[in-house]
């Protein structure tokens, strides 16, 4: 009895760990759909990831090309910062050249008086004799300072003049580079300011892409927060799963002790059974026992009282009435025969009567009257009414056929007759 309670107290430790699995199924589901339902916005947000993405790539792309004309006109700016500071030695040099042109174009004014003068004096006359010493002295000194004003004149042209000349070509070419470099800045001025003005749009859309990547950061943190919160249901639901794996790996064990004891309790119950049908029978024969002890005999589940005195039919019937009883009736052979061999050949009075001259034979307990098996059973020649005042029936003789119409009135032995009901346990 013991195993049989441990097998029983096995299944029902089974039985509520998978009722308690069978009971999270629901909340799988529930689980299973924030899962999906996570999934579909982390798909959501993937896309607009790779949106922004795209808006990205592309506003590089539109600042990396901002960033290349930038450079272009910071080279321009320092190529025209470096000509700005070129000027001031370029005006100095522009001044210098100044002063020696004026003075080159004195120099050239005096030899051409020179020159002038030169070919306005004409041949000297001869000079009287005295005279010719000093004069020739003075045109000589002359001649000589003529001619070297005009060397140094000469020297000096040739010398500073293409110097000269150079510096102003460079400082022409410098103006002309410096005029270039102004008009490409004048011309790249729309562009530096259409530049500008997608800067500035790139940094509105930077700024929106930001706030876009905010609330996608948000998203991902309740998406993150969700996903926890499933992974740790689905945590639970491993544990139990596990549970109910270990469970499982015990089932078979388990139903071979199930096997075992549906077979023990197969037997216990035929043992059940059978000690209740000897508790039945006990019962049974103490309730016999009992009856018989006050005068009543037993057969095939029903008491039967012999009287020891005589009474008329109808007081036979009351008698047996008191006692729970009534007259007896007859319903088989067998229990025909039981009667008349216990009658012992004595006349006693059955439960059997009719009403009036041409009434049908009933039993007085209601019991239905069978005309053809009670043809058997009746003395050859009765019920024959002898009188016209025989309305009860009785046993008469100690043989099957041993019934006998007499009138009520006769007194008799008399045999009462009550069903066998068991007492309650």
């Amino acid at each position: 009895m013991g195993t049989i309670s441990d097998i029983k107290s096995s299944a029902q430790l089974l039985k509520e760990r998978v009722d308690n699995v069978s009971a999270l199924g629901p909340e799988v589901k529930k689980n299973s759909g924030g899962v999906e339902a996570a999934g579909v916005q982390v798909q959501r947000v993937n896309a607009s990831l790779d949106l922004v993405h795209t808006q990205i790539l592309m506003l590089k792309t539109s600042v990396e090309n901002a960033n290349a004309h930038i450079q272009i006109l910071t080279e321009n700016w320092e190529d025209v910062n470096h000509l700005n500071a070129q000027i001031p030695g370029l005006k100095k040099d522009l001044d210098k050249a100044s002063v020696l042109n004026t003075k080159v174009r004195g120099l050239q004014s005096s030899l051409e008086n020179i020159n002038k003068l030169l070919r306005q004096q004409e041949p000297p006359s001869k000079p009287a004799p005295a005279l010719v010493p000093r004069r020739c002295l003075t045109v000589r000194t002359a001649i000589i300072c003529l001619v070297l004003a005009l060397a140094a004149s000469i020297l000096l042209q040739a010398t500073l003049y293409p110097w000269f000349m150079g510096t102003i070509s460079d400082i022409k070419s410098s103006a002309q580079l410096l005029k270039e470099r102004v008009d490409n800045v004048s011309a790249l001025g729309p562009e530096v300011k259409k530049n500008s003005g997608g800067v500035e749009a790139a940094g509105v859309q930077v700024q929106r892409v930001n706030a876009s990547l905010d609330l996608v950061h948000t998203q991902i943190l309740m998406l993150k927060t969700s996903v926890e919160n499933a992974n740790a249901h689905i945590q639970i639901l491993t544990e139990n799963w596990e549970d109910v794996n270990h469970l499982n790996a015990q089932i078979p064990g388990l139903k071979k002790d199930l096997d075992k004891a549906s077979v023990l309790n197969t037997k216990v119950r035929g043992l059940q059974s059978s000690l209740e049908n000897i508790n039945k029978l006990l019962r049974q024969q103490d309730d016999i026992l009992q009856m018989v002890s006050q005068g009543w005999r037993y057969f095939q589940g029903n008491f039967y009282y012999f009287s020891r005195i005589v009474k008329t039919w109808y007081s036979a019937q009351q008698f047996c009435l008191s006692r729970g009883a009534h007259l007896t009736s007859v319903t088989s052979e067998g229990e025909q025969e039981f009667l008349y061999k216990t009658a012992g050949g004595l006349v006693h009075w059955i439960g059997l009567t009719k009403a009036g001259t041409e009434g049908d034979w009933t039993w007085v307990d209601d019991t239905p009257f069978d005309k053809v098996q009670s043809k058997r059973f009746w003395i050859p020649g009765e019920p024959n009414n002898n009188g016209n005042n025989e309305h009860c029936a009785n046993i008469r003789v100690s043989s099957l056929r041993s019934w006998n119409d007499a009138p009520c009135d006769n007194q008799f032995l008399f045999i009462c007759k009550r069903p066998y009901i068991s007492a309650e346990p």
